[in-house]
């Protein structure tokens, strides 16, 4: 009688862990639908040249501090190296 017991709250919970997961994915809305952000395609277009100058200046920035640190390790070898 137990195992008949237990079997059947398996099955309850099952179903209705099936049914949740059903549900949520219809009912959720559809994150692939494109909605336009920008009225104009200039101000799409100034909105990507903005993002990509600011792109530029962090990755110069890295470029900068590279070459710092190149230095250090060239003045580090030599005072090593007496």
């Amino acid at each position: 009688m137990n195992k008949n017991i237990l079997y059947f709250y398996g099955v309850l919970f099952a179903t209705l862990l099936v049914s949740v997961i059903i549900y949520y994915q219809f009912n959720q809305k559809k994150t692939t639908d494109i909605e336009n952000t920008f009225a104009t395609p200039e101000e799409a277009n100034a909105a990507v040249k903005k993002a990509l100058q600011n792109v530029s200046a962090h990755i110069n920035q890295g470029i900068i501090s590279v070459k710092h640190l190149e230095e250090f390790e060239k003045t580090k070898n030599k005072i090593s190296k007496k």
